[in-house]
């Protein structure tokens, strides 16, 4: 529920954490000595009306955080400007190689083409895959191969972030459990070892009981509902995907033994 976000925005501001942006951790200098930082991050894969209820919360709270939406599924241009007007950055959740099938030379055309299109609403500095667990294309994989700098791009939310020194967690899957159903949705190897955590009370918990260090936190706002019966539709599809996860995973697993 949207309250329990409130809740855990309240422990981390209690734990006099800074709030900043992607953008800024990823241009912030890599000798930094500053107090600890939340990097707080939304993933908009549906949905968008909750982003923009989560970003009116952060807005309430001071805080200022990082919307991805995918274009064109959830980039309502409106909403994007709202949250953006809010002091939120926006970048673009892409999914263009597997949009583009694989190919590179399209899939770099539809990033253009994207990227274009968000930009007459809004500014956009930096890009986030969208994993779709059906696919087996990484869309990781395009940021590997281009020159961020074409695209006007300070940085990718994975790939330009050292996970050794920041502390990522992710609701993936409705819990914190880190890899339990989650497909992509994941750092690099040689990243901090996350703790074993399923509930938002438990990660408040932790904060509360003095967790040390920098955070990225990644959400999903369709999962962090104000409305209860909108809560447990959201609960009942994600235990479906799932169990859809959970066998895609054993599948892949068993193609490799």
């Amino acid at each position: 529920m949207l309250e329990t976000y409130d809740y855990l925005l309240e422990s981390l501001n209690m734990s006099g954490r800074r709030f900043i942006t992607v953008s800024e951790y990823l241009k912030r200098p890599r000798k930094a000595k500053t107090k600890s930082v939340v990097v707080l991050r939304h993933d908009v894969d549906r949905f968008v009306g909750h982003a923009r209820k989560m970003a009116e919360l952060e807005n309430r709270l001071r805080v200022r955080s990082t919307y991805y939406f995918r274009y064109p599924a959830t980039f309502e241009p409106q909403i994007v400007a709202n949250v953006y007007e809010m002091g939120h950055e926006i970048g673009i959740h892409y999914e263009c190689l597997d949009q583009a099938k694989g190919d590179l030379r399209i899939a770099k055309k539809l990033l253009k083409q994207q990227l274009r299109e968000m930009r007459k609403i809004v500014p956009v500095r930096t890009a986030a895959m969208h994993g779709n667990p059906l696919s087996k294309i990484d869309n990781r994989e395009l940021f590997i191969k281009i020159n961020l700098k074409e695209f006007g791009l300070v940085g990718e939310a994975y790939l330009g972030v050292d996970f050794g020194k920041i502390l990522y967690l992710t609701d993936t899957g409705r819990n914190w459990l880190a890899d339990k159903y989650n497909l992509r949705d994941k750092p690099v190897a040689g990243s901090l070892p996350r703790p074993k955590i399923v509930s938002t009370y438990e990660l408040i918990g932790l904060i509360n009981n003095g967790l040390d260090g920098d955070l990225y936190i990644n959400t999903h706002p369709e999962r962090w509902s104000s409305d209860y019966v909108d809560w447990v539709v959201s609960c009942s599809k994600d235990v479906v995907v799932n169990a859809t996860k959970a066998m895609i995973k054993k599948c892949r697993s068993n193609n490799f033994k």
